[in-house]
């Protein structure tokens, strides 16, 4: 169970993609914990927990919405 981040390196593992490679979607401060351990970028989604505390938590993006996600700054290096 999260913040254990055994899903996020099983993941990344099978994918055969380094960690570091991997973006990760969340939207608890568990899931953001989880996935910063297992060494991923992380974009959490503001619905559940406001932006300062995602960030604080250790988020490297927020986004409010899915639509915006793709636009935000930093991200485009993880879409081929």
């Amino acid at each position: 169970p999260k913040p254990s981040p055994e899903i996020y390196l099983t993941v990344a593992s099978r994918l055969e993609l380094q960690p570091s490679r991997c973006l990760v979607v969340e939207d608890s401060l568990t899931g953001v914990l989880s996935a910063k351990l297992a060494g991923c970028c992380v974009s959490a989604l503001t619905r559940t927990f406001a932006a300062h505390e995602l960030l604080g938590g250790g988020a490297d993006h927020i986004f409010e919405e899915f639509k915006s996600l793709k636009r935000s700054a930093g991200i485009q290096k993880y879409y081929r």
